[in-house]
Protein backbone atom coordinates (compact mmCIF):
# COMPACT_ATOMS: atom_id res chain seq x y z
CA UNK A 1 0.00 0.00 0.00
CA UNK A 2 1.55 3.50 -0.87
CA UNK A 3 1.33 5.68 1.86
CA UNK A 4 -1.29 8.72 0.04
CA UNK A 5 -3.72 6.22 -0.06
CA UNK A 6 -4.00 5.40 3.53
CA UNK A 7 -3.40 8.44 4.44
CA UNK A 8 -6.58 10.04 5.04
CA UNK A 9 -8.49 6.52 5.94
CA UNK A 10 -6.61 5.76 9.44
CA UNK A 11 -8.45 7.35 12.10
CA UNK A 12 -6.94 6.88 15.90
CA UNK A 13 -8.91 7.71 18.94
CA UNK A 14 -7.49 10.44 21.41
CA UNK A 15 -6.13 12.64 18.57
CA UNK A 16 -7.58 15.10 16.15
CA UNK A 17 -7.77 14.23 13.07
CA UNK A 18 -5.32 17.11 11.51
CA UNK A 19 -2.77 16.26 14.08
CA UNK A 20 -2.35 12.91 12.91
CA UNK A 21 -2.03 14.23 9.24
CA UNK A 22 0.40 16.49 9.69
CA UNK A 23 2.57 13.72 11.42
CA UNK A 24 1.74 11.56 8.87
CA UNK A 25 2.56 14.03 6.45
CA UNK A 26 6.30 15.10 8.10
CA UNK A 27 6.89 11.13 8.03
CA UNK A 28 6.31 10.81 4.36
CA UNK A 29 8.41 13.68 3.46
CA UNK A 30 11.17 12.23 4.90
CA UNK A 31 10.32 8.58 3.55
CA UNK A 32 11.20 10.17 0.58
CA UNK A 33 14.61 11.36 1.42
CA UNK A 34 14.99 7.79 2.56
CA UNK A 35 13.51 6.37 -1.07
CA UNK A 36 10.78 4.42 1.05
CA UNK A 37 7.32 4.91 -1.18
CA UNK A 38 5.01 2.19 0.47
CA UNK A 39 3.95 0.66 4.11
CA UNK A 40 5.90 -2.66 3.61
CA UNK A 41 8.76 -1.06 3.77
CA UNK A 42 8.50 0.70 7.23
CA UNK A 43 10.45 -0.98 9.93
CA UNK A 44 12.02 -0.75 13.14
CA UNK A 45 15.32 0.46 11.09
CA UNK A 46 13.70 3.04 9.12
CA UNK A 47 11.69 4.39 12.67
CA UNK A 48 14.74 4.86 14.43
CA UNK A 49 16.36 6.58 11.44
CA UNK A 50 13.29 9.06 11.67
CA UNK A 51 13.58 9.45 15.41
CA UNK A 52 17.05 11.06 14.48
CA UNK A 53 15.96 12.73 12.03
CA UNK A 54 13.47 14.51 14.42
CA UNK A 55 15.97 15.10 16.92
CA UNK A 56 18.32 16.58 14.56
CA UNK A 57 15.38 19.07 13.78
CA UNK A 58 15.18 20.30 17.80
CA UNK A 59 11.64 18.10 18.50
CA UNK A 60 11.27 16.99 22.20
CA UNK A 61 11.32 13.80 23.17
CA UNK A 62 7.63 13.60 23.66
CA UNK A 63 6.73 14.51 19.96
CA UNK A 64 9.11 12.28 18.82
CA UNK A 65 7.60 8.98 20.78
CA UNK A 66 4.18 10.22 19.69
CA UNK A 67 5.31 10.46 16.17
CA UNK A 68 6.46 6.58 16.22
CA UNK A 69 3.68 5.76 17.78
CA UNK A 70 1.40 6.66 15.63
CA UNK A 71 3.51 4.96 12.52
CA UNK A 72 3.50 1.74 15.01
CA UNK A 73 -0.49 1.72 14.96
CA UNK A 74 -1.18 3.12 11.62
CA UNK A 75 1.28 -0.33 10.57
CA UNK A 76 -1.02 -2.22 12.91
CA UNK A 77 -3.81 -0.75 11.41
CA UNK A 78 -3.06 -1.49 7.94
CA UNK A 79 -2.69 -5.21 9.06
CA UNK A 80 -5.93 -5.42 10.75
CA UNK A 81 -7.79 -4.18 8.12
CA UNK A 82 -5.67 -6.59 5.23
CA UNK A 83 -4.37 -3.89 3.30
CA UNK A 84 -0.79 -5.65 4.45
CA UNK A 85 -1.67 -9.51 4.38
CA UNK A 86 1.82 -9.90 4.76
CA UNK A 87 2.60 -7.53 7.32
CA UNK A 88 4.74 -8.11 10.60
CA UNK A 89 3.75 -5.24 13.35
CA UNK A 90 6.70 -3.19 14.04
CA UNK A 91 8.96 -4.31 16.93
CA UNK A 92 9.98 -1.28 18.81
CA UNK A 93 9.55 -0.55 22.36
CA UNK A 94 9.36 2.99 22.96
CA UNK A 95 10.30 4.48 26.96
CA UNK A 96 7.13 6.51 28.14
CA UNK A 97 7.56 10.07 28.98
CA UNK A 98 7.50 10.97 32.52
CA UNK A 99 5.78 14.61 33.30
CA UNK A 100 6.53 17.35 31.13
CA UNK A 101 9.60 18.92 29.68
CA UNK A 102 7.41 21.87 28.08
CA UNK A 103 8.61 25.28 29.08
CA UNK A 104 5.94 27.66 30.54
CA UNK A 105 6.58 31.32 29.71
CA UNK A 106 6.02 34.24 31.84
CA UNK A 107 4.45 37.43 31.42
CA UNK A 108 7.72 39.50 30.76
CA UNK A 109 8.61 37.05 27.96
CA UNK A 110 4.98 37.06 25.85
CA UNK A 111 5.01 40.56 26.05
CA UNK A 112 8.72 40.97 24.51
CA UNK A 113 8.00 38.04 21.80
CA UNK A 114 4.90 40.18 20.59
CA UNK A 115 6.42 43.47 20.82
CA UNK A 116 8.97 41.52 18.53
CA UNK A 117 7.37 40.73 16.41
CA UNK A 118 5.13 44.30 15.95
CA UNK A 119 8.35 45.62 14.77
CA UNK A 120 8.92 43.49 12.21
CA UNK A 121 6.42 43.86 9.73
CA UNK A 122 7.39 40.21 8.02
CA UNK A 123 6.40 39.20 11.91
CA UNK A 124 3.60 40.86 12.40
CA UNK A 125 0.95 37.63 11.18
CA UNK A 126 2.92 35.93 13.97
CA UNK A 127 2.46 38.17 17.03
CA UNK A 128 -1.41 37.55 16.04
CA UNK A 129 -0.76 33.96 16.58
CA UNK A 130 1.43 34.72 19.74
CA UNK A 131 -1.16 36.60 21.30
CA UNK A 132 -4.09 33.91 20.07
CA UNK A 133 -2.50 31.39 21.59
CA UNK A 134 -1.76 32.92 25.20
CA UNK A 135 -5.53 34.88 25.43
CA UNK A 136 -7.26 31.03 24.49
CA UNK A 137 -4.84 28.11 25.03
CA UNK A 138 -5.71 26.86 21.65
CA UNK A 139 -3.29 23.92 20.36
CA UNK A 140 -1.54 25.35 17.27
CA UNK A 141 -3.66 23.06 14.97
CA UNK A 142 -6.60 24.31 16.56
CA UNK A 143 -5.87 27.68 16.26
CA UNK A 144 -4.72 26.73 12.05
CA UNK A 145 -8.15 25.61 11.52
CA UNK A 146 -9.92 28.45 13.35
CA UNK A 147 -12.54 29.82 10.79
CA UNK A 148 -14.42 33.47 11.14
CA UNK A 149 -17.77 31.38 11.17
CA UNK A 150 -16.35 29.89 14.79
CA UNK A 151 -16.24 33.76 16.28
CA UNK A 152 -18.97 36.01 17.30
CA UNK A 153 -17.90 39.44 17.46
CA UNK A 154 -21.19 40.47 18.73
CA UNK A 155 -21.59 38.04 21.57
CA UNK A 156 -17.70 38.35 21.95
CA UNK A 157 -17.51 34.21 21.81
CA UNK A 158 -15.58 31.65 20.71
CA UNK A 159 -16.86 28.24 19.32
CA UNK A 160 -14.47 25.24 18.56
CA UNK A 161 -16.70 22.50 17.12
CA UNK A 162 -15.83 18.66 16.69
CA UNK A 163 -17.49 17.73 13.72
CA UNK A 164 -16.56 14.04 13.46
CA UNK A 165 -20.42 13.21 12.77
CA UNK A 166 -21.19 16.38 10.96
CA UNK A 167 -22.26 15.75 7.41
CA UNK A 168 -20.56 17.93 5.24
CA UNK A 169 -21.83 18.71 1.57
CA UNK A 170 -18.62 19.55 0.11
CA UNK A 171 -15.34 17.16 0.69
CA UNK A 172 -13.72 19.42 2.96
CA UNK A 173 -11.26 17.82 6.04
CA UNK A 174 -13.91 17.45 9.22
CA UNK A 175 -12.30 19.22 11.62
CA UNK A 176 -11.81 17.83 15.35
CA UNK A 177 -11.28 18.41 18.78
CA UNK A 178 -8.90 15.97 20.99
CA UNK A 179 -11.74 15.60 23.15
CA UNK A 180 -14.39 15.19 20.89
CA UNK A 181 -16.75 17.99 22.86
CA UNK A 182 -17.17 21.20 21.48
CA UNK A 183 -15.38 24.17 23.21
CA UNK A 184 -17.11 27.69 23.58
CA UNK A 185 -15.57 30.45 25.67
CA UNK A 186 -15.45 34.94 25.35
CA UNK A 187 -13.09 36.43 23.14
CA UNK A 188 -9.94 38.02 25.45
CA UNK A 189 -10.53 42.04 24.57
CA UNK A 190 -6.52 41.88 24.11
CA UNK A 191 -7.73 39.11 20.99
CA UNK A 192 -10.61 41.56 20.03
CA UNK A 193 -8.21 43.81 18.93
CA UNK A 194 -6.66 41.79 16.91
CA UNK A 195 -9.51 40.41 15.31
CA UNK A 196 -10.51 43.83 14.37
CA UNK A 197 -7.63 44.83 12.55
CA UNK A 198 -7.83 41.65 10.02
CA UNK A 199 -9.55 43.21 6.49
CA UNK A 200 -10.18 39.76 5.35
CA UNK A 201 -13.53 38.00 7.42
CA UNK A 202 -14.29 35.03 5.20
CA UNK A 203 -12.47 31.71 5.38
CA UNK A 204 -9.62 30.68 7.94
CA UNK A 205 -8.84 33.24 10.04
CA UNK A 206 -5.35 33.25 10.41
CA UNK A 207 -2.91 32.84 7.57
CA UNK A 208 0.50 32.40 7.08
CA UNK A 209 3.56 34.02 6.23
CA UNK A 210 2.90 34.47 2.66
CA UNK A 211 -0.87 34.70 2.69
CA UNK A 212 -1.82 31.06 2.44
CA UNK A 213 -2.63 28.46 4.29
CA UNK A 214 -1.15 28.54 8.31
CA UNK A 215 0.83 25.30 8.92
CA UNK A 216 1.83 24.84 12.50
CA UNK A 217 5.26 23.47 11.71
CA UNK A 218 5.59 26.49 9.82
CA UNK A 219 4.62 28.37 13.10
CA UNK A 220 7.24 26.38 14.82
CA UNK A 221 10.06 27.11 12.60
CA UNK A 222 9.47 30.79 12.46
CA UNK A 223 9.15 30.93 16.38
CA UNK A 224 12.17 29.66 17.19
CA UNK A 225 14.45 31.13 14.67
CA UNK A 226 13.36 34.17 14.08
CA UNK A 227 12.05 35.21 17.54
CA UNK A 228 13.03 33.04 20.59
CA UNK A 229 16.71 32.68 18.90
CA UNK A 230 17.38 36.96 18.75
CA UNK A 231 15.50 36.68 22.05
CA UNK A 232 17.61 34.82 24.32
CA UNK A 233 20.15 36.94 25.60
CA UNK A 234 17.92 39.20 26.89
CA UNK A 235 16.56 36.08 28.74
CA UNK A 236 19.51 34.06 29.40
CA UNK A 237 19.71 30.56 31.19
CA UNK A 238 22.43 28.06 32.68
CA UNK A 239 23.47 25.40 30.33
CA UNK A 240 21.14 22.44 31.90
CA UNK A 241 18.08 24.38 32.75
CA UNK A 242 14.63 24.75 31.06
CA UNK A 243 14.27 28.35 30.22
CA UNK A 244 13.38 30.51 27.04
CA UNK A 245 15.58 29.31 24.56
CA UNK A 246 13.23 25.66 25.20
CA UNK A 247 10.24 27.25 24.70
CA UNK A 248 7.70 26.00 21.95
CA UNK A 249 4.24 26.44 19.90
CA UNK A 250 2.44 24.53 23.01
CA UNK A 251 4.49 26.65 25.75
CA UNK A 252 1.22 29.28 25.40
CA UNK A 253 -1.35 26.88 25.92
CA UNK A 254 0.40 25.93 29.49
CA UNK A 255 1.02 30.18 30.21
CA UNK A 256 -3.13 30.38 29.28
CA UNK A 257 -3.65 27.70 31.68
CA UNK A 258 -1.17 28.42 34.59
CA UNK A 259 -2.86 32.44 34.20
CA UNK A 260 -6.17 30.82 34.67
CA UNK A 261 -5.07 28.94 38.18
CA UNK A 262 -3.76 32.52 39.36
CA UNK A 263 -7.17 34.05 38.25
CA UNK A 264 -9.27 31.69 40.06
CA UNK A 265 -6.57 31.81 43.35
CA UNK A 266 -6.58 36.27 42.87
CA UNK A 267 -10.53 35.64 42.49
CA UNK A 268 -11.36 33.78 45.82
CA UNK A 269 -9.17 36.35 47.22
CA UNK A 270 -11.11 39.13 46.06
CA UNK A 271 -14.09 37.60 47.28
CA UNK A 272 -13.08 37.03 50.86
CA UNK A 273 -12.54 40.70 51.20
CA UNK A 274 -16.18 41.17 49.99
CA UNK A 275 -14.46 42.98 46.45
CA UNK A 276 -17.24 42.43 43.51
CA UNK A 277 -16.26 42.64 39.28
CA UNK A 278 -18.74 41.47 37.07
CA UNK A 279 -16.50 40.46 34.44
CA UNK A 280 -14.07 39.00 37.01
CA UNK A 281 -16.62 36.56 37.88
CA UNK A 282 -17.60 36.01 34.13
CA UNK A 283 -14.29 34.79 33.94
CA UNK A 284 -14.32 32.27 36.91
CA UNK A 285 -17.31 30.88 35.93
CA UNK A 286 -15.80 30.02 32.22
CA UNK A 287 -12.55 29.01 33.75
CA UNK A 288 -14.12 26.43 36.48
CA UNK A 289 -16.33 24.88 33.55
CA UNK A 290 -12.99 24.00 31.58
CA UNK A 291 -11.26 22.87 34.38
CA UNK A 292 -14.32 20.12 35.53
CA UNK A 293 -12.10 16.86 34.14
CA UNK A 294 -15.24 15.07 32.98
CA UNK A 295 -16.12 17.76 30.36
CA UNK A 296 -12.95 19.03 29.33
CA UNK A 297 -10.00 16.26 30.44
CA UNK A 298 -7.73 17.60 27.46
CA UNK A 299 -7.29 20.94 29.56
CA UNK A 300 -4.83 19.01 32.06
CA UNK A 301 -2.62 17.93 29.32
Amino acid sequence: ESFHNQRYAFRPAGATFSDRCLQLDKFIKFCELEQVYNWEQVDAKLLKRYAAYLESKDYAWRTICLELNTIKQVVNWLIKEEYLPNGKAIDLSLPKAQGTSTYCWKREEVAAMVNYCRKINALHWLGDVIICLTCTGLRISELASLQWSDTDLNEGMLRLTDETMLKKKSKATKRTTKSGYNRSFPIHSDLVKVFDEMPNRSGKVFRGPRGGQLKPDTVRIILIRDVITPLTKTFPQGEDETGFADGRPHSFRHYFCSNCAMLIVEYRKTWSCGGLDIEAVRWFNIIIIYMMPKQNSEWRS
